[in-house]
C-alpha cells in the first residue's frame, strides 16, 4: 500500500510543525503564569501592603494575566488543529484500507451510504443556520419597523421577511430530502438507521410558516419569525446529534477496514499508532476491540 507512507508523511510533518508551534507558546507561557501564581500566592496583611498588593494586581499582573489567557486560547488552538488534521489523517488510512479490504463490498456500500447521510446532514445544517440568522434579523427589523412608521423601513422590513421565508422554506426541502434518504438506507440496511438513531423529530418543521402577512403587519410577521427560530432550534441540534453519530459510524467502518489490512501492511499499523493520542476516544476504543485488536 505505497500510498499509506505518503499520508503518514503529511501528518508527521503538519503535527511536528505544530507540537513546535504549541511547545513554543507553553514556553512563553511559563514564567507569566509562574509570576502570576507567585503574586497572588504573597497576599500581604495591613492597610498599606492591601493596597499596594491591589494597585500592583491592577496596573500589572492584570496584563500578565491577559497575556496568560491570550497563550491558552492559543495553545488550545494548536492543540484542536492536531485533533483535526488526525481525524482527517485517520480518515484517509481507513479509505485506503477499505478500498484494499477483499470481500468487502458490503462495507463500501455501507460506508458511501453514511457519506451521503453526511453530506445531506451538512446541507440541512447549513439551510438551518442562515434560516435561523436571517429569522432573527427580520424578526429585529419588523420590531424596529413597528416602531418607525416609515414606509422605506417597511418596505426594507418586508424584503428582509420575504428572504427569511424562502431561506426557511429550503430548510423544509432539505430536511424533506434527508429523512428520504433516512427512510431509503433503512431499507437497504436496517442496522444503518439504528446506528444514526434516525427516529428524530426532523420532520416536525414542516409548517412553521405558510405566508407572511406582508408590509404593515409587522407584529404577526415578528410572532411568526419568532416561532420558526424557536421550532428551528431543537431542529439545529438534532442535525447535530445526527451529524454526530454519522461520523461515528464513519470511523468505525474506518476502523474495521484498517484492521483487517494491518497484517498484509504493516505500515497502516505504524501510521495509526503516531496518530492515537490526537484520536476521538470512540477510534481507539474500537481499535483496542474485538479479535484484529491494535496494540496500542
Amino acid at each position: 500500500m505505497a500510498d499509506v507512507q505518503h499520508i503518514h508523511n503529511q501528518w508527521r510533518e503538519t503535527s511536528g510543525t505544530l507540537t513546535q508551534e504549541k511547545e513554543a507558546l507553553q514556553e512563553n507561557r511559563a514564567p507569566l503564569a509562574a509570576r502570576s501564581v507567585a503574586f497572588k500566592a504573597n497576599k500581604p496583611a495591613g492597610l498599606w501592603g492591601k493596597l499596594t498588593y491591589a494597585f500592583t494586581k491592577a496596573t500589572k499582573i492584570a496584563a500578565v494575566d491577559r497575556k496568560v489567557r491570550k497563550l491558552d486560547t492559543q495553545i488550545a488552538g494548536k492543540d484542536f488543529a492536531l485533533r483535526q488534521v488526525a481525524a482527517e489523517t485517520y480518515r484517509q488510512l481507513g479509505e485506503l484500507s477499505l478500498e484494499k479490504m477483499q470481500d468487502g463490498d458490503t462495507l463500501r456500500k455501507n460506508y458511501q451510504e453514511m457519506q451521503t447521510t453526511r453530506a445531506k446532514t451538512d446541507v440541512a445544517a447549513k439551510a438551518v443556520a442562515v434560516a435561523i440568522k436571517q429569522s432573527k434579523d427580520a424578526s429585529d427589523f419588523e420590531l424596529f419597523d413597528m416602531a418607525s412608521n416609515n414606509i422605506g423601513i417597511s418596505m426594507l422590513s418586508y424584503l428582509e421577511t420575504d428572504e427569511a421565508a424562502q431561506n426557511i422554506k429550503a430548510v423544509g426541502e432539505a430536511l424533506t430530502d434527508l429523512n428520504k434518504h433516512l427512510r431509503t438506507a433503512e431499507k437497504l440496511d436496517p442496522t444503518i438507521s439504528a446506528a444514526l438513531q434516525s427516529d428524530n423529530n426532523l420532520d416536525l418543521f414542516v409548517d412553521v410558516v405558510s405566508e407572511f402577512a406582508g408590509i404593515f403587519t409587522s407584529y404577526s410577521n415578528m410572532k411568526k419569525l419568532d416561532e420558526a427560530v424557536s421550532k428551528m432550534t431543537p431542529v439545529q441540534t438534532s442535525l447535530q446529534e445526527l451529524g454526530d453519530e454519522v461520523n461515528k459510524s464513519l470511523r468505525h467502518i474506518q476502523t474495521v477496514a484498517i484492521q483487517a489490512v494491518q497484517k498484509q501492511h504493516p505500515d497502516v499499523v505504524t501510521a495509526v499508532q503516531s496518530l492515537q493520542q490526537h484520536l476521538p476516544h470512540d477510534a481507539v476504543s474500537a481499535l483496542k476491540s474485538g479479535p484484529r485488536a491494535f496494540k496500542l
